[in-house]
């Protein structure tokens, strides 16, 4: 099934007919050990996000133990459950109090070679994130530290959470 997915994801026009219909009424297994409707199953492709909200009643797509979540992309995509990272936005619930000092990470030197590393890598993603204002925007951050832990809000982008 999976491969039968992944062959025909990009065209959903190629699909076969009945290949419609079962993605309808298909429900996912879990990793809560059940059956449940697309609409209600994330993929959980961020670690952090799924402590957060794996004991909040969110049901997560299983997979192999040895396998990953990238391996079935093509068939998570075909029966359109959102990945947990593009579905949450995390902001700060308000300023935090912080002294600025020295950096010892985010110094110039280590924004140079970030920006150096990006152009090498992919000259196209460069161009995007010079027009965009990234790359400004990181030669213009400062690192800080807080006084306390920052409060962060999660923002649902799609479906239940």
């Amino acid at each position: 099934m999976q491969h039968l997915l992944a062959k025909n994801v990009a065209d959903e026009a190629e699909r076969p007919p009945w290949l419609h219909l079962f993605a309808g009424e298909a429900k996912i297994w879990t990793q809560n050990g059940s059956f449940e409707n697309p609409n209600s199953v994330y993929v959980p492709d961020d670690g952090d996000l799924k402590q957060i909200f794996q004991n909040n009643g969110v049901f997560f797509a299983w997979r192999p133990e040895k396998g990953s979540f990238s391996d079935r992309e093509a068939l998570y995509r075909s029966f359109g459950l959102p990945y947990l990272s593009e579905s949450v936005d995390i902001s700060l619930a308000q300023k935090v109090e912080h002294d600025k000092v020295d950096p010892d990470y985010l110094t110039q030197s280590a924004k140079i070679l970030i920006a150096t590393w990006i152009r090498e890598k992919s000259l196209i993603d460069y161009e995007r994130l010079l027009e965009k204002g990234v790359l400004l925007t990181l030669w213009n951050t400062t690192e800080a530290r807080a006084w306390s832990e920052p409060p962060l809000v999660y923002n649902q982008l799609s479906n239940a959470i």
